[in-house]
C-alpha cells in the first residue's frame, strides 16, 4: 500500500547521523555541517512524484543542552530540505527527551484524516521504529531510504 503520509527522521536517514564516524561533528550545529546520505534525493523525488507528503520528525536534545538554539536547528532543517530538493509539510522537533515518543500523538492529532496504518515512518533507530509501531504507524529502517521507500 502506498502511504498517504511519510514521516522521515533527519539524522541517520536524511543526513549522516551526528554520532557516526563519517559525520564531522558530534552534534550538527551548523547548516554547512549537514551532509546528505546517498540516495536521499532520489528517494525524495520518488515520494514527490507520487505526491506523498513528507513530514520531518527529529530528536534534537542539543537544544535542551544549550548547544544550539531552536532557530539554528530550524536553519539546519531548512538546509536538509534544500539539499534534498523538497519542502517538508511539517517539521516536528523533540528538544529534550531521549526518544520521539511525545511527537507521535501530535502527528496523529495534526493529521486526523489519515489513519496511522496509512502512514510510513523511516528511522535508523530500531527503538524509535518500535515506538512508532506501538501507535500503529508502519515503520521501516531508513538507513537506505531509497531502498526502503521502494519496498513500501
Amino acid at each position: 500500500m502506498i502511504p498517504k503520509l511519510t514521516l522521515i527522521d533527519r539524522d541517520g536517514v536524511i543526513n549522516y547521523a551526528s554520532r557516526k564516524p563519517e559525520s564531522p561533528l558530534y552534534y550538527i550545529t551548523h547548516p554547512d555541517n549537514l551532509l546528505l546520505r546517498p540516495g536521499v534525493k532520489d528517494a525524495i523525488r520518488l515520494l514527490n512524484i507520487h505526491r506523498i507528503p513528507i513530514v520531518l520528525v527529529t530528536k534534537q536534545r542539543c537544544i535542551n543542552k544549550g548547544l544550539v538554539t531552536r532557530a539554528q536547528v530550524d536553519a539546519i532543517n531548512e538546509r536538509a530540505a534544500v539539499l534534498a530538493l523538497t519542502s517538508f509539510r511539517h517539521i516536528y522537533v523533540e528538544e529534550s527527551a531521549s526518544t520521539k515518543t511525545a511527537l507521535y500523538p501530535l502527528i496523529l492529532a495534526d493529521y486526523p484524516e489519515i489513519k496511522p496504518v496509512e502512514m510510513a515512518f523511516f528511522d535508523d533507530s530500531a527503538e524509535e521504529r518500535g515506538i512508532a509501531s506501538k501507535y500503529g504507524i508502519p515503520s521501516y529502517d531508513g538507513t537506505d531510504l531509497l531502498g526502503a521507500i521502494k519496498q513500501v
